[in-house]
């Protein structure tokens, strides 16, 4: 015997679950006061982030995502994002990839000048090698771009606590201000000398 089939039963609508929906975490435009796309303005997860074009390091240019992370408000997030396109005029955007840590650009510091000749006298290049090498053990881990003033005082803290002369804690702060030059060179990090060095 067949099961008979109501008409509630066949015109009841059938609920459909999505699973692993991530929506909250797509990027969303941004709308001003009349609810139209403000552009290069998004959100996603509650947080605004622009999309730039920029160039890469072979001219190319490409869209990037910069999260705008003090911006609050509409309002906020439209004037950093104007500032970015000010920046970008100006060729001063921040570094917007990912640095390498401290130890391995170092070492990529240390290689360069073993491999290149007369850059500096082999005499400069031992003392600087055994700078670096402390500096590794204090702050080996960190990424260039969150080095800052406060990871140099605890180095020289520790130096001092070890009754090291102020001569020689001066040139572990030369040799480390030549890394990180050179990082500048090569745009890993762009930042105020002031933010490092307290000067």
């Amino acid at each position: 015997m067949k099961a008979n089939v109501t008409a509630s039963s066949q015109s009841q609508p059938v609920a459909v679950v999505r699973r692993n929906s991530h929506s909250r975490y797509q990027y969303k435009k941004v709308l001003d006061g009349r609810k139209q796309p403000i552009r290069g303005l998004w959100e996603r997860n509650g947080k605004f982030i622009a999309r730039i074009a920029m160039e890469d390091d072979a001219g190319k240019k490409e869209n990037r995502w910069v999260p705008l992370e003090s911006a609050k408000t509409i309002a906020q997030a439209q004037e950093q994002l104007k500032t970015l396109h000010v920046d970008r005029t100006r060729n001063d955007l921040p570094v917007l990839k990912r640095t390498p840590k401290f130890a391995d650009y170092a070492a990529q510091y240390l290689a360069y000048f073993d491999s290149v000749k007369d850059a500096k006298r082999p005499a400069t290049i031992q003392k600087e090698r055994g700078a670096i090498k402390l500096w590794t053990e204090h702050m080996g881990g960190l990424r260039l771009d969150k080095i800052r003033r406060l990871h140099i005082n605890s180095f020289i803290e520790k130096r001092q606590a070890q009754k090291i002369s102020g001569r020689t804690v001066n040139l572990d702060i030369i040799a480390l201000r030549n890394v990180l030059k050179r990082a500048i060179d090569d745009q890993w990090i762009k930042v105020c000398r002031r933010k490092i060095y307290g000067r």
